[in-house]
């Protein structure tokens, strides 16, 4: 536990625009590469060092195989991170558009800005076809992806026209399943429902504080009820993804010297 809080304090002098002591970039970077190590260590680590060199074909395999929706979500948000600091080659690029297609809803939003600035239009189409087989395309907004989408060029537009009409047919299914869900409030059971939410496959707490205990990356949800309605709840637990409390929106930040940090804003000055 005492390496790991050390490991939590570079994180967050790194998330602060602090640069690592050399010694410790160079040690991050061994921890992040050791097989018998923890997956929390080695992604913790990955998250934090610069990876503009590169990653190499053991490590990106390693990174992919903990985006799989079976992982914790914690373990999948931090993939994501070290995959955004990473300086992808076009083969990497394109293996990870076709893994958008099991890339769970919590993660899939966030990992479409790997291709923020990509313009390949053989990997706009693997993108396309990727996120037809998507189980989360009804967390992302059809005509945000509409006009993204059409940056790769013409054939890459024509071709998305299935996958936007069925992000729509989606979305107005997820609003049937918010009103049948909301008709089953009366019959909940608020026991199971605090297992779910401290559980490690949700991993709700990771983020949210709950009374005493919970992170602070999102809002504090001890009295939400008193200032959410029903239906704002539900959503937030069916589609934790669609939408983000305004001030903890997450943001990525590119400094002049190149690095690359993904996290909240805690405070802003002039």
């Amino acid at each position: 536990s005492a390496f790991l809080s050390r490991l939590d304090n570079a994180i967050i002098n790194a998330t602060v625009g602090e640069k690592l002591d050399p010694a410790l970039r160079d040690r991050l970077r061994q921890l992040a590469a050791d097989g018998n190590l923890g997956p929390m260590v080695r992604l913790k680590a990955l998250a934090t060092v610069s990876l503009s060199e590169g990653l190499d074909t053991e490590t990106f395999s390693f990174l992919r195989e903990h985006l799989q929706s079976d992982r914790p979500a914690a373990v999948r948000s931090l993939a994501v991170d070290a995959l955004l600091r990473a300086n992808l080659s076009d083969q990497q690029l394109d293996e990870l558009a076709v893994a958008t297609a099991t890339v769970g809803p919590m993660e899939l939003k966030r990992l479409l800005e790997v291709f923020a600035a990509d313009r390949n239009a053989e990997r706009g189409i693997k993108l396309v076809t990727a996120l037809e087989q998507s189980p989360g395309i009804a967390t992302l907004d059809p005509d945000e992806l509409e006009t993204w989408l059409a940056e790769f060029g013409d054939a890459v537009a024509t071709s998305a026209t299935d996958l936007l009409s069925q992000i729509r047919v989606a979305t107005q299914e997820k609003r049937d399943k918010v009103e049948a869900v909301l008709d089953l409030l009366d019959t909940g059971d608020i026991r199971r429902g605090q297992r779910v939410f401290m559980s490690s496959h949700a991993s709700c707490i990771a983020c949210h504080e709950m009374g005493y205990l919970g992170g602070h990356i999102g809002p504090d949800l001890s009295r939400i009820g008193g200032i959410r309605s029903p239906r704002d709840l539900v959503e937030a637990i069916l589609f934790p993804s669609v939408s983000f409390v305004r001030s903890y929106e997450p943001v990525i930040v590119e400094t002049s010297d190149g690095l690359v940090f993904n996290g909240i804003v805690r405070d802003e000055t002039d």
